[in-house]
């Protein structure tokens, strides 16, 4: 049965988003995993490039008292019912949704000036795999408005010098992912694994980069969603409760994902 067109469902505690559109683009693990990577401080300005409907931004603007966010979006529908998400869960003075191409950031996002950039880019390039014939689906799933080194190098120019990226994807696209922040400025922090249960394969990469780092001691850990038993794991619980991650157990460091 379809969704009705103004079905909402709760994200998260406290977050709320409507729209059947946002169930087809994404809003899925994949938000709730990066936007438990994403933790600021007080006073720092973030931006995201790609916020669909807004699921990300939204939840780390709840839980993040005197931030500032910045949410481009290039579909204009998607913006729309992103700004209607903004205000149905009433943080219009933590975050702002600003439709626009990354290729060509609309003039809040060019002057730059932040502490923290986070996207949840296509994980397809044109041509690898069927287009879905819903155009929202399809932009959200394959690189029409930027490929991922495009996320990569517009998004480093908006970050401060020691400013932090966080992204997610494929485990596939680390050697690329490694290449675009070599290529932009950006020295890797930090790799997490992400796999349901212990020794099963990796699902997702979670990754972090810091603007003007060298990348030479990045750390590579596991991060698993749920015991043996199938019950959450502590960091699985924070990110089901709209929190940062926290004390994840270390694994042996490895290069490959």
């Amino acid at each position: 049965m379809a969704m009705p067109a103004d079905a909402f469902w709760s994200l998260t505690p406290g977050i709320t988003l409507a729209g059947a559109p946002c169930r087809r683009t994404g809003a899925n693990l994949d938000t709730l995993l990066l936007a438990a990577l994403v933790a600021p401080q007080p006073g720092q300005r973030l931006v995201e490039l790609g916020t669909g409907c807004g699921g990300v931004a939204l939840i780390v603007a709840r839980r993040s008292s005197g931030v500032w966010i910045d949410a481009l979006e290039v579909q204009p529908r998607l913006a729309d019912l992103a700004r209607a998400n903004l205000r149905r869960n009433g943080l219009e003075d933590r975050m702002r949704v600003l439709t626009g191409d990354l290729r060509q950031p609309p003039d809040p996002l060019a002057a730059g000036g932040y502490h923290h950039l986070f996207f949840n880019p296509p994980f397809h390039a044109p041509g690898r795999g069927r287009l879905p014939p819903d155009p929202l689906r399809a932009a959200a799933r394959f690189e029409l408005h930027g490929a991922l080194e495009q996320f990569i190098a517009q998004g480093a120019e908006l970050l401060v010098p020691g400013g932090v990226c966080h992204l997610i994807h494929r485990p596939e696209r680390l050697a690329a992912i490694k290449d675009g922040c070599g290529a932009a400025g950006l020295g890797l922090l930090r790799v997490y694994r992400v796999r349901r249960r212990p020794g099963e394969p990796v699902l997702r990469i979670l990754v972090q980069a810091r603007r003007g780092g060298n990348g030479s001691r990045a750390l590579y850990d596991d991060l698993v969603l749920a015991t043996a038993a199938d019950l959450p794991t502590p960091p699985a619980a924070r990110m089901a409760a709209g929190q940062p991650f926290s004390n994840i157990p270390r694994s042996a460091p490895a290069p490959d994902a």
